[in-house]
């Protein structure tokens, strides 16, 4: 019988990998249901030690920051979609269960942020109504992209075949209140030159028998097939089937690093943190209690009573440790993590400093954009309809603001006449000093009908200015240029 859940060899290798960075991005609750797998016991404690051990370990959620902060400078600014108008409805729920195409990519792009790889599917559905069809975009974790294949055509890598597990909800036969989840795998694949898919199922009431035919269906469009699989990878890095490393696998790892030396730290915090009453020279088995109305009184000139408390450097070191490992994070994270500079920067030196850090979020905003816009295409086609399809993120990754001195220069310029109000108005944009969806000669006509018109005169046309003004403020935007 077929073994149609046989993993890819690339697969089988990540599979740990992509654990960890799922686990590692929830946080606090998911690492600590791994137990052993992160923290393994120590020796001689027993079940009930080794609990308290666990439950005591803090969790630094340096991954889902990353990741939240580098989804933030993506999606600050809403994606650039273009899609023919016959298909625009579509955009408010493009996978049939209530997410819009903008929801979407920021999954996808989560995504790649968390393991690095994505799979996308377009496929044909039945609309609410239970009427009309349209396609639909199918989002695939990592995990559940199983296996795959490809062949040379014309001295290309085609995709033939693609595995996907997939796990449905249906209604049970004996109780209608109870939801029953069923595993199937769903095969992609290209047979003499036509596009099929293939449900395999278990029997009901065989949960570790065979894999067998659940079904098999051939789309096609006006009754013709199609020929190539609507299945498109998304890696960090491009769209090969290929597997990539996670991108942000470092700060994975250095988190579950620092839940042991949290585990440890805390631990020894535990035991020795809080003083210890000792006594010596007192009967054996003398009940003493302590409190500021209790006094321990011994007949043995050689009684002794004091308090265990901590002394040494072990416990220090190793909260040294764990900040050091922070440190780490901050930079495997892309910065986000680190306090931000007190001193004064202009926008370029900003722009510079995380010129390199921003290079691996441009590539992932690229696969994002030409998966979602090949799917898109697909979809239209299939539906009957043609017209552009765009898709494209935002490239502008950081907010940076210009300095007083650079806002100065520009105002300085304009006022000497060496600048136009719309190449004024342009750079407050870029800035993002103005309001959204308002350009320079809406701007300058709310300003004229405010009773305002002398200052768009006085933007546009320069002022009167002496000789030494009019040379500082040439000074001024050639530092605007410059920057």
């Amino acid at each position: 019988m077929p073994k149609v859940d046989t993993p890819h060899s690339q697969h089988a290798a990540m599979a740990e990998r992509w654990q960890r960075c799922r686990d590692a991005a929830i946080g606090l609750d998911a690492v600590r249901e791994q137990k052993g797998t992160y923290l393994p016991m120590l020796s001689g404690q027993d079940d009930t030690e080794y609990k308290a051990y666990l439950k005591r370990a803090d969790f630094y959620g340096a991954l889902p920051r990353s990741i939240q902060g580098h989804r933030g400078s993506v999606f600050r600014k809403p994606p650039k979609i273009e899609v023919p108008a016959a298909i625009e409805d579509w955009l408010e729920d493009v996978t049939l269960t209530g997410i819009g195409l903008e929801g979407l990519l920021a999954d996808a792009f989560d995504e790649l942020l968390e393991v690095g790889r994505y799979g996308l599917f377009v496929d044909m559905g039945v609309k609410k109504d239970g009427q009309e069809q349209r396609p639909y975009l199918v989002l695939t974790a990592a995990e559940n992209v199983v296996s795959w294949r490809t062949t040379s055509q014309g001295g290309a890598q085609v995709l033939d075949r693609v595995v996907l597990r997939e796990v449905v909800e249906e209604d049970d036969l004996e109780d209608e209140f109870i939801l029953n989840e069923v595993e199937q795998y769903r095969v992609l694949a290209i047979a003499e030159g036509v596009f099929t898919h293939t449900l395999y199922r278990r029997a009901a009431d065989d949960k570790d028998g065979d894999w067998e035919i659940h079904d098999v269906i051939t789309p096609d469009t006006r009754g013709k097939p199609f020929d190539s699989i609507p299945f498109w990878f998304g890696n960090s890095g491009d769209m090969t089937p290929d597997v990539d490393k996670p991108p942000l696998m470092e700060v994975a790892d250095l988190c579950l690093s620092m839940w042991r030396n949290s585990a440890d730290l805390e631990n020894g915090f535990h035991y020795v943190g809080i003083p210890t009453p000792w006594v010596a020279g007192f009967p054996v088995g003398t009940s003493l209690r302590i409190g500021s109305n209790t006094a321990w009184v011994s007949d043995k000139t050689d009684a002794k009573a004091d308090m265990l408390e901590f002394s040494g450097q072990g416990l220090k070191g190793l909260s040294e440790h764990i900040d050091g490992k922070k440190s780490d994070c901050a930079v495997f994270g892309s910065r986000l993590l680190e306090e931000q500079k007190k001193t004064a920067e202009t926008a370029e030196t900003v722009r510079l400093r995380h010129a390199g850090e921003t290079a691996s979020l441009m590539s992932m905003a690229a696969v994002v954009d030409a998966t979602f816009t090949a799917a898109l295409e697909f979809a239209t086609m299939w539906a009957g309809q043609s017209g552009d399809v765009l898709v494209e993120l935002n490239r502008d990754l950081l907010a940076v603001k210009a300095t007083p001195q650079e806002l100065q220069a520009l105002t300085a310029a304009v006022q000497a006449g060496l600048m136009s109000f719309e190449t004024y108005y342009y750079n407050l944009e870029q800035l993002e000093l103005t309001r959204p969806a308002v350009d320079a000669e809406e701007e300058s006509g709310e300003i004229d009908n405010d009773g305002n018109k002398a200052v768009v005169n006085h933007f546009a046309q320069g002022r009167p200015a002496d000789e030494a003004e009019e040379q500082k403020a040439e000074g001024l935007a050639e530092q605007v240029v410059a920057a």
